[in-house]
């Protein structure tokens, strides 16, 4: 059994060097031969000692350290979320028909919340601009402020390896189908400024975040990528946005990442000094329409026996956390079919997405690149990897 690992919260500015160690042993093809052991047997059925004779001490004890197992009643338990091909039902049941009514009370709010992205003034069309801000920005950013609040949903954890940890199964549809989705939310940066991307898991995205995470656990070697510390980027990018000179090396390395384009920003631009209040608008308007369904998804999912991490009693706010991904991909993608958002670039092999920067400290005089520089639905740039 092999699974794809998904990292909530993880590789940040403040990475210290054993939550690396633990990414990386979580995420290698040994890890996850022990993972399947476990997933595919009883809850309890090995315990420690049985695994170290098969798989040795240091990984199946950097597995317990990591808090991916659990060792409980003298067995060991999975203790992060794992989805396997039998989970895709419950899942779907768990979450379509709320994506579907859920989208369907925001689409009476398209012509709102257009006025609340005409308040933006950085020339990006109200569609691109709800793209990046609603199905980014809220769903994947402010309203999982306000579940954390209110103990629904985890977005950290208190352990040696402090992301929220997701396994799917590979190659089933249940894999294909969560992969396809617009949920994910790649983010790189300092408190600055960060470089963001946002999209689907269908392919080997061509972003800071996935080449900084390829080059950590060595499914990448090519140092050269990124040839600079993420403040010296971000630093760069900032410079760039207010007109001052870069030095060549950074600004081959924003060209060769796709946020700049002939010497000049390339993505939406937003500056949270000014920006934020329009996002908070955008979230309370969104969440009266869709709390009611968030709520009943995430409570019915307590219930949910048939569930592998149910079975292994996984934290329920962790499961919760891909769950309410699972919720909110469906919902864009929805949004994106009714024309309510623009829909993302399709980059191929890469999947489909969309950049933007964001500035958190300070504000600068945001370039408006002429209206033929933006790209529209359907439309893609060429970024080979």
């Amino acid at each position: 059994m092999e699974f794809q690992t998904y990292f909530y919260g993880g590789e940040t500015e403040q990475d210290s060097p054993e939550a690396a160690r633990l990414r990386r042993l979580v995420a290698s093809p040994a890890a996850g031969r022990v993972m399947g052991l476990v997933a595919d047997s009883p809850p309890g059925r090995w315990n420690r000692r049985e695994l170290e004779a098969r798989f040795g001490p240091e990984l199946v004890g950097g597995l317990l350290l990591a808090g991916t197992l659990r060792e409980e009643n003298g067995g060991v338990w999975l203790d992060c979320p794992v989805f396997l091909e039998g989970d895709l039902e419950p899942l779907r049941r768990l979450t379509g028909r709320r994506a579907e009514e859920i989208a369907a009370r925001l689409r009476p709010l398209q012509g709102r919340m257009e006025e609340l992205m005409a308040a933006l003034p950085n020339g990006v069309p109200p569609g691109e601009n709800l793209y990046h801000l609603l199905c980014g920005g809220v769903f994947d950013g402010r309203y999982f402020d306000a579940l954390e609040g209110e103990g629904l949903a985890a977005v950290r954890r208190d352990r040696a390896l402090p992301d929220v940890v997701t396994l799917y199964q590979r190659g089933t549809a249940l894999e294909r189908w969560s992969r396809s989705l617009l949920c994910s939310y790649n983010r790189y940066g300092t408190p600055a400024g960060i470089f963001q991307s946002f999209g689907d898991c269908a392919g080997d995205r061509w972003d800071f975040y996935r080449v900084a995470r390829q080059l950590e656990t060595g499914a990448l070697e090519d140092a050269a990528l990124i040839p600079l510390s993420r403040q010296a980027l971000v630093e760069g990018y900032l410079a760039l946005a207010a007109g001052k000179p870069v030095s060549p090396r950074a600004l081959a390395c924003l060209e060769r990442f796709g946020y700049a384009r002939a010497g000049r920003p390339c993505v939406p631009i937003y500056v949270w000094a000014e920006d934020r209040p329009v996002l908070e608008a955008l979230f309370l308007l969104v969440r009266l329409a869709a709390d009611a369904l968030v709520r009943e998804a995430l409570t019915d999912l307590r219930s949910c026996a048939g569930l592998t991490a149910n079975r292994h009693r996984v934290a329920v706010a962790e499961t919760a956390n891909e769950v309410y991904h699972l919720l909110f991909g469906q919902v864009n993608e929805c949004l994106v079919r009714d024309g309510v958002v623009e829909a993302p670039e399709d980059h191929g092999p890469q999947g489909r997405y969309r950049r933007a920067f964001e500035i958190h400290q300070g504000t600068v005089a945001r370039p408006c690149p002429p209206r033929g520089e933006w790209t529209r639905a359907g439309e893609t740039k060429e970024r080979s990897l």
